[in-house]
């Protein structure tokens, strides 16, 4: 019998443990009446098991770490968009300021900023097609590479881009600092991309020093300015694109109508024309195409939402700033796979084949 207890008081004493921890946490919290119904759930870990048996409208539980309040349809949406600042404000979880020392406020890109993207856009849309003409994050993050930091070397790029995977997956991950978690890693390779974004920045600097002009923002600002344009560039851009590509080729008659739009764009074109944002505004099929995957398959992954209740950039203040950003990366990329008719029709047999074989 003495043999066994070492063995046995360790099972005794975990459970009795968890117990007393969450009794501490429920009865430490505050008794305020008008809290949504729902509890916390564990310290750190809350209840990102459970999330999934919710079906109140409005509850509150612990995700990330963090105490939260969860609003769902569009009643939620509608109360978010008109309150900011009156009864909330914009945050984010310690998990994201942490990992990246992510800003507290994302600058919107200029209107007339964004119309000299466009033809850089399509050039390197085109010579991704040449290349590789997966729409995968690796090309929407040489593009925010160019675009925000005039970086066109794909070694330099790719430095960027391993690290910049890793505090993505993280930052969005429980925040438990220990050897081998996602957060740990994001945060060691988040101090990296740090390091590299300065001196990039630094690099800048000596030139606009050297050609007489003024040094403008502080070496932090800008660094937290770029960092929220690469994230907010990095992932969910490529998903959608990859989503509209997959409905492209798989629904003929919706292909069909976005090659007739864009072909009618391209015969107003020269031979090596690159688009204008007059093109983009053509383009109003193709947007609604778009907008519909992104409803059908959010990059978020949540369950599709019904029509005319789905707002997958926002509203109001909370207008996600990037949103015009990621029209024109992705109506550019359209227009590019569109116009290789012969690519699409590949996609398309490849579909139809996959379809037979399952």
């Amino acid at each position: 019998m003495e043999a066994f207890l070492p063995y046995v008081l360790p099972l005794v004493l975990l459970p009795v443990s968890l117990y007393l921890i969450s009794f501490l946490h429920k009865n430490g919290s505050s008794k305020t009446k008008n809290h949504p119904p729902g509890s916390k759930g564990w310290p750190m870990l809350g209840e990102n098991l459970e999330v999934e048996k919710y079906s109140p409208e409005v509850f509150r539980t612990t995700l990330l770490g963090e105490k939260m309040a969860i609003f769902c349809g569009a009643q939620g949406n509608k109360l978010l968009f008109t309150n900011e600042n009156k009864l909330l404000t914009s945050w984010w979880p310690q998990s994201v300021k942490k990992a990246l020392l992510f800003p507290e406020f994302l600058s919107r890109p200029q209107p007339e900023a964004l119309k000299q993207y466009i033809p850089v856009m399509d050039a390197l849309a085109h010579e991704h097609m040449d290349h590789d003409w997966k729409p995968n994050s690796i090309y929407t993050f040489k593009l925010a590479c160019r675009l925000f930091l005039c970086v066109t070397d794909p070694e330099h790029i790719k430095k960027l881009a391993n690290p910049f995977s890793l505090v993505t997956n993280g930052m969005f991950s429980v925040p438990i600092y220990l050897p081998g978690t996602a957060y740990n890693r994001a945060i060691k390779e988040g101090k990296m991309v740090r390091e590299e974004l300065k001196n990039i920045i630094k690099g800048r600097r000596k030139d606009l020093i050297e050609n007489n002009e003024t040094e403008g923002q502080d070496l932090m600002e800008i660094s937290n300015s770029i960092v929220g344009l690469l994230v907010a560039s990095f992932e969910t851009t490529s998903s959608t694109v990859t989503s509209v590509m997959n409905y492209l080729a798989s629904l003929p008659h919706i292909y069909e109508e976005v090659l007739k739009e864009h072909m009618e764009i391209a015969k107003s074109k020269g031979p090596d024309e690159l688009l204008t944002y007059e093109d983009i505004e053509k383009m109003k099929y193709s947007w609604n195409v778009a907008r519909e995957s992104l409803r059908l398959t959010p990059p978020a992954g949540s369950p599709m939402p019904p029509p005319y209740t789905f707002v997958p950039f926002g509203g109001r203040p909370r207008m996600c700033p990037g949103k015009e950003y990621a029209r024109l990366e992705i109506l550019v990329f359209m227009h590019n796979v569109v116009k290789m008719q012969s690519l699409m029709r590949r996609l398309c047999s490849i579909f139809i084949v996959l379809l037979a074989i399952c």
